[in-house]
């Protein structure tokens, strides 16, 4: 089956909508971080964390999923990184993304009436071994569980590690995050050592080849995915789109 592309080229007026399935992202800046903004199961938006937009709402998600699990908030250790995102992302070569969602229909308007429901991001862990990287912050909402949206961040954060040239994944979790452990499970992570978070009881491990294995199969046996380019050509997401497609997930075309 050939796959075909989608070129993405700049457009004075974008889009707001497309047929199901398709999904059109804007070239990577210069310093390599993907701006992005997705649209997705109708009134859901992945995009990147932003400061202005973000800097209450993320340590509000967090901390009430973690008051729902008996665990602690500890915004001065084990979730600095969440009031000083771009410190421990951004300057640090790493991504910080989130889901929000709006009334309506989610594809218009302003941020006033938006909340933001899911995150999840990675950065480099170089003291863990060459080209390590540890995926952090995978939270869902509880009334925003069930609908495959932690699978779908998953899938692309580790799509956006590939993509960057890394060489391993690495997951500090709890066992009390039951949902979460399953889907770490679901997706190939192994345990491994070497805890560092005082709150954390595992450590979990998968190494970007068998990611690049995975979105090999994945690709290979999709019937209807449309394989996403950037201006210069470089895939971005395609695994993601193929697991949407796999969940039934509608993707609207949007460039911001």
């Amino acid at each position: 089956m050939t796959t075909p592309d989608v070129a993405l080229a700049p457009a004075a007026s974008p889009p707001t909508s497309a047929p199901t399935g398709c999904l059109a992202l804007p070239a990577r800046r210069p310093d390599d971080t993907l701006d992005f903004t997705v649209h997705f199961l109708g009134a859901y938006t992945l995009r990147n964390y932003t400061t202005a937009r973000d800097h209450a709402a993320l340590p509000a998600l967090i901390s009430t999923v973690l008051a729902e699990y008996g665990l602690s908030w500890s915004p001065e250790s084990a979730d600095i990184d969440v009031v000083a995102v771009d410190e421990h992302y951004g300057a640090r070569g790493g991504e910080m993304w989130v889901v929000e969602t709006r009334s309506g229909d989610g594809t218009g308007g302003d941020s006033s009436d938006a909340t933001v429901v899911a995150s999840g991001g990675f950065y480099p862990v170089p003291h863990r071994g060459a080209g390590a990287v540890e995926i952090r912050k995978m939270y869902i909402a509880a009334a925003h569980r069930g609908k495959g949206i932690g699978g779908l961040v998953m899938r692309a954060l580790e799509e956006r590690v590939r993509q960057r040239g890394f060489e391993k994944v690495l997951i500090e979790t709890a066992s009390v995050l039951r949902e979460a452990c399953a889907m770490y499970d679901r997706f190939g992570y192994v345990a491994c050592e070497g805890v560092e978070t005082a709150r954390c009881d595992a450590v979990l491990e998968k190494g970007v080849g068998v990611i690049d294995e995975e979105r090999k199969r994945l690709l290979e046996g999709s019937e209807a995915v449309v394989e996403c380019v950037d201006s210069q050509g470089r895939p971005i997401l395609g695994a993601s789109l193929v697991y949407a497609e796999r969940l039934k997930i509608p993707f609207c075309r949007y460039s911001p």
